[in-house]
């Protein structure tokens, strides 16, 4: 999954090395407006949702009021999200969530088909998407529990969902220790699952039309969080998680 390579676009914006054009200066690019700011939502027919097990659903969410999408809320961007974007898939039957039979671990993703930017540059990517407990004050961490060695700690079973991203068709990364890191670890928290988090990524764009595509790394135990929405901003104008944390969340070597 992933669209053609474009110029810009070659390496990651998050503190790694970089193999393309992706250009340096105020705002990440020397032309970037500083209010900046584009949002797609998940649930948009333009996306591409890899199997046919991922669904659009409501998880009990309302529609969030305007100016409303923030850490915290209780609420769906746009009313809807789309989940099961699951490490094992494919899987047989393709369309059941529960299915565990000749699962071939691919991973499940979503595409953000023309996310359009109005010059090649860094820019700040926040996603909006859901991780909650799977009982009552314990996060789901059917991920990593161990974020990829990241101290979120949000609570009582604090843990991560991993993520792979890909910018037209490029898979992000950053070097680590002398080891390319992959995983972007996005936290779970012991709340309900129709709460509302941000993490906020950099990411190499090109002027003119981009795919952004988030999936699950391709293990049995790895599967996303359910997404909502991404922002796009000028660098530096993203949403943390929470105040306490790093503004940017960058890849890690270790998924699980």
């Amino acid at each position: 999954m992933g669209g053609s390579t474009g110029a810009g676009a070659g390496g990651t914006g998050a503190g790694g090395t970089s193999d393309g054009g992706a250009s340096d200066g105020a705002n990440g690019g020397s032309n970037v407006p500083a209010d900046f700011f584009a949002r797609y939502e998940a649930e948009s027919p333009l996306n591409t949702l890899t199997y046919p097990v991922e669904g659009v659903v409501t998880e009990g969410d309302t529609p969030c009021p305007s100016g409303g999408v923030k850490e915290g809320a209780q609420c769906a961007s746009g009313g809807k999200v789309v989940n099961q974007i699951l490490g094992r898939s494919p899987c047989q039957p393709p369309t059941s969530t529960t299915s565990n039979s000749q699962c071939q671990n691919k991973g499940g993703g979503i595409q953000f088909n023309q996310v359009t930017v109005p010059t090649d540059g860094t820019y700040d990517v926040t996603w909006w998407y859901h991780c909650g407990e799977d009982r009552p004050g314990h996060a789901d961490v059917f991920g990593d529990t161990k974020c990829g060695g990241l101290n979120y700690n949000t609570g009582a079973g604090s843990g991560c969902r991993p993520h792979l991203i890909d910018v037209n068709g490029v898979p992000m990364s950053a070097i680590v220790g002398g080891k390319t890191a992959l995983y972007y670890q996005f936290p779970c928290y012991p709340v309900s699952w129709s709460i509302l988090h941000g993490a906020t990524t950099a990411l190499p764009l090109k002027a003119g039309s981009n795919t952004i595509y988030i999936h699950a790394p391709g293990a049995p135990t790895l599967d996303a969080a359910d997404f909502d929405a991404l922002d796009v901003q000028a660098s530096g104008h993203g949403t943390a998680p929470l105040p306490q944390w790093p503004k940017l969340v960058t890849p890690v070597v270790t998924g699980n």
